[in-house]
């Protein structure tokens, strides 16, 4: 905990957000839901929120961070015009890292999904950064998050289902394809194979992809109703990001 009364009050408040919101017609998918990354987007909105406070909280804190990994598990679709409570919570602190769970509840009381991210600190030069140790002070164990989901010993083919060029628009503000819209490349190649509709996902982030990038993404049935995924830089052959879904 933070020996400064004023910063102990702005790191509490920059740990948590509960915000309510109007679902836009514009966010909505072909099916007339919001698709999975736009949980995604609504997360990182709130994230964006604390990170805000924390930056004017406490100098010492790092003023970057990249989505490392991701679980969403998805309870009940959002639709125009519901509106919806979102929960933002830091749960856990690493030695470079920060944990956040999420949820999100619509008017109706139904909860629509459960979520957790983990977010790596870097210094100016790029590298993981070292947390102040007194932020753990600030983590709500309390809060329920889904483990990630699991694959071992994947098969993989180097056959994809699935190709996507990485466009100017698909990037953010970092220069970098913006982690929201991986989602969207995953669940385009879960149509493109005929799969059903995505009801939880996990997505490991390990190198970046820029405009001009060709990706492969190749899906790989590891159980019944559940796939691995990759997507491999088609330049060189690196493995942007991997991860399993469940339909």
């Amino acid at each position: 905990m933070h020996p400064d009364p004023d910063l102990h009050r702005a790191l509490l408040a920059a740990s948590r957000i509960t915000t309510t919101e109007a679902v836009r017609g514009y966010e909505m998918a072909q099916d007339g839901c919001l698709p999975a990354s736009g949980f995604a987007r609504f997360f990182e909105m709130m994230r964006w929120e604390l990170g805000r406070r924390g930056v004017i909280a406490d100098d010492a804190m790092p003023k970057r961070g990249v989505v490392r990994a991701q679980t969403h598990v998805y309870g009940a679709p959002l639709r125009f015009p519901d509106t919806w409570t979102g929960r933002t919570h830091l749960v856990h602190v690493g030695g470079s890292s920060l944990h956040y769970g999420h949820d999100i509840t619509s008017a109706r009381g139904h909860v629509v999904v459960r979520a957790r991210t983990v977010i790596v600190l870097l210094d100016a030069q790029g590298r993981p950064a070292t947390v102040p140790p007194y932020l753990r002070a600030y983590a709500d164990t309390a809060l329920e998050t889904p483990a990630p989901l699991t694959a071992e010993a994947v098969d993989w083919t180097g056959t994809a289902q699935h190709q996507v060029v990485v466009r100017q628009s698909d990037q953010d503000s970092f220069r970098h394809v913006n982690q929201a819209r991986y989602i969207d490349f995953v669940d385009d190649a879960r149509r493109a194979v005929g799969l059903p509709d995505i009801r939880s996902l996990s997505v490991s982030y390990e190198r970046e992809a820029l405009a001009g990038d060709t990706l492969q993404v190749e899906l790989r049935e590891v159980a019944e109703a559940r796939h691995a995924f990759r997507m491999v830089r088609e330049s060189d052959g690196v493995v942007v990001n991997q991860g399993v879904i469940a339909t």
